[in-house]
């Protein structure tokens, strides 16, 4: 009996153990179920956090939540839902769109990334969309507060855009009258948003520097506003950039030393030429800073140049034999300061050969607005030379003028001079029978906001007509230079036209380059588009690789305080574009970096038969600074199979 006793206790015991043991398994298992759902909960309240603060544009916030998701294997497509709201918040709609309609979800999940693709379409300007998905959301819940708040945020979109466009409406007969009396209407893509402001400030302070009265001013703000509502944020540089090269080209070896370092150097012209008739050319480089024209001979780089002249501020040389006694003379343009100013200290000089390497100074003309270039021709059919001058001036001051000589047997020269174009700007007016009927006419590039290729067509007697080869349809166009070339070589002369002055504004401007402009015939011209480059100033044809059609080099010169300083420093500053020979052309990188090139010309400089090509440098830093004067780059490619 006892014994039968002992085993019922044990029994007993071991039931009471068993069912102690069941319920605190059965405790521990409900708490930790506790324990998870209430982990599961805090993370379903992060992931409704994170939609929150993703629709409140709180990045950091929702990437805090997007932690904590990403650790849960439970929640990783909440986690990725985040991830792709995140990349909406940073500016990348197309890759969080592209990777929302891939997911597939259902309730809260599938809310979520409709109300993240509804986002992303807003982002894309695809509002009607973007719409029909909030629109979508709301026949599953009506109550969901978000895509309530997504529809009136499109309802203020398109008041916004009503009203903007009643804006326009009414603001833009006013503007265009105004801003575009004078010169083509500013493009509001021409400047980013940051720069609109300061560039209406100028326009309207130049209507009151000319003391005009004839038009009706609008209101400046409104006028700003005008233009800051269409500019871009920046500038998209990916026209320039997707033409960059990885790294110079070999075809070209800089001559060290080129020319015998000297202070300060500022380049504005150099050209291959003979000084006297029969003998071998030399490199005339004109100094606007220093004030010399001076000439150098590229076989002895070791050699300081020969100074022909000491000026004020010449920027272009030329030469002729003006006086006809056999002897070859030079013709100068000098600014009269180096810094832009509507003073009257422009002058056109004649350095005036004796025949034995001296030259005597002598003034054709002077107090006018600054002179950057002066041609020679028999314009009135009479025997003698004549001159176009390009007076640039700045602002209120600057015309191209004729200079019809008058000069008797005697030894001084004596000028008629005649007003052509009251503009101001004009930069270059190289002399050439651009209709072909036998007398000589002028092409004037016209910048300084009106931004124009102008011929000047002669009747033979001296009086000429204008005729707009080419406008741009921007006054910052940035116009920097012309050459008349047959590029094409049908039997006609044609235009390279380079636009990448970025002085006024210190930008650079991804629609600067080189421009070419086809003679159609009958004084019609067609403009293409040869390269993109930032801040080229000048372009030069010639057939580089030796295969009968003409490829051109090009340099570039940049301010030293431009925006973006680190992308100066792999712009390219001088390249080469060589011809197919149907005139589409690749480019190849001869220089990066060194944006201090105003200048160029072509020739055979070490008489080896091919082409070589020589820069200027002007410096463009506060400080002084030790530099050459100019750069020899010595043509290294073996000559192309003339049957290619």
């Amino acid at each position: 009996m006892n014994s039968s006793n002992r085993a019922q206790d044990r029994n007993l015991v071991l039931l009471i153990l068993a069912t102690v043991i069941l319920v605190g398994a059965l405790l521990v298992a409900f708490v930790v179920h506790l324990a998870s759902r209430q982990i599961s909960l805090r993370l379903e309240q992060d992931f409704h956090a994170a939609v929150e603060a993703i629709d409140a544009g709180e990045s950091g916030t929702a990437t805090k939540l997007w932690r904590s998701l990403h650790q849960s294997e439970d929640h990783q497509a909440h986690a990725d839902l985040i991830k792709c709201g995140l990349e909406l918040n940073n500016g990348d709609p197309d890759a969080a769109i592209h990777k929302l309609e891939g997911m597939k979800h259902d309730g809260e999940l599938e809310a979520a990334r409709s109300l993240f693709i509804a986002k992303a379409l807003i982002q894309l300007d695809r509002i009607d969309d973007a719409e029909a998905t909030y629109q979508s959301i709301l026949k599953t819940d009506a109550s969901h507060s978000r895509a309530q708040r997504g529809l009136k945020q499109i309802a203020a979109i398109r008041t916004k855009e009503e009203d903007t466009q009643q804006f326009f409406t009414d603001v833009k007969p006013m503007v265009d009258k105004f801003c575009g009396d004078c010169h083509a209407n500013p493009l509001p893509y021409s400047f980013p948003k940051s720069h609109w402001a300061e560039e209406v400030k100028q326009g309207f302070e130049l209507y009151k520097l000319f003391d005009r009265h004839d038009l009706e001013v609008p209101d400046q703000a409104l006028v700003t506003k005008y233009f800051r509502l269409q500019a871009p944020t920046e500038f998209d540089f990916s026209p320039v950039l997707d033409q960059r090269s990885h790294g110079p080209s070999t075809e070209f070896a800089l001559l060290k030393p080129s020319a015998p370092a000297i202070a300060n150097p500022g380049v504005a012209h150099v050209a291959w030429v003979s000084l006297e008739e029969g003998e071998r050319p030399v490199l005339l480089v004109t100094d606007m800073r220093n004030g010399s024209v001076s000439a150098f001979d590229p076989n002895h780089p070791d050699r300081a140049a020969r100074t022909l002249a000491q000026l004020r501020n010449p920027c272009h040389s030329t030469i002729c034999d003006l006086d006809r006694d056999g002897n070859l003379d030079v013709l100068v343009a000098d600014l009269g300061s180096f810094v832009p100013a509507d003073n009257h200290d422009g002058r056109v000089i004649c350095l005036k050969s004796d025949g034995k390497n001296g030259y005597e100074e002598v003034v054709l003309l002077d107090n006018v607005g600054r002179v950057a270039d002066v041609q020679p021709g028999d314009f009135d059919s009479d025997g003698d030379i004549d001159l176009i001058v390009a007076v640039f001036g700045w602002r209120t001051t600057g015309s191209i003028q004729y200079l019809e000589n008058t000069s008797d047997s005697g030894d001084e020269f004596q000028f008629k001079e005649r007003q052509l174009d009251p503009r101001h700007g004009t930069i270059h007016v190289p002399v050439i029978d651009i209709n072909q009927d036998g007398h000589l006419d002028f092409i004037a590039l016209i910048s300084q906001a009106h931004e124009e290729v102008v011929a000047f067509i002669n009747d033979g007697r001296g009086k000429f007509s204008p005729q707009t080869l080419y406008a741009a349809n921007d006054p910052s166009f940035g116009s920097s230079g012309i050459q008349l070339i047959d590029l094409d070589q049908d039997e006609d002369i044609d235009v390279l036209y380079t636009n990448g002055d970025s002085f006024d504004s210190a930008l650079m401007k991804p629609y600067h380059g080189v421009q070419w402009l086809e003679n159609k015939g009958d004084l019609h011209f067609e403009a293409h588009r040869v390269a993109n480059g930032f801040g080229v100033y000048r372009a030069v044809a010639v057939d580089v690789d030796a295969d009968t059609d003409l490829d051109i080099v090009a340099v570039s010169a940049l301010p030293t305080k431009v925006l973006d300083p680190d992308l100066v420093k792999t712009t390219d500053s001088i390249i080469c574009l060589i011809n197919d020979g149907q005139q589409n052309f690749g480019k190849h990188v001869i220089e990066q970096g060194v944006c201090s090139h105003l200048t160029c010309d072509v020739g055979d400089f070490d008489q080896d038969g091919d082409i070589d090509f020589a820069t200027g440098h002007v410096n463009l830093f506060d400080e002084l600074m030790n530099m050459p004067p100019i750069d020899i780059w010595l043509n290294q490619s073996e000559p192309a199979d003339a049957d290619k």
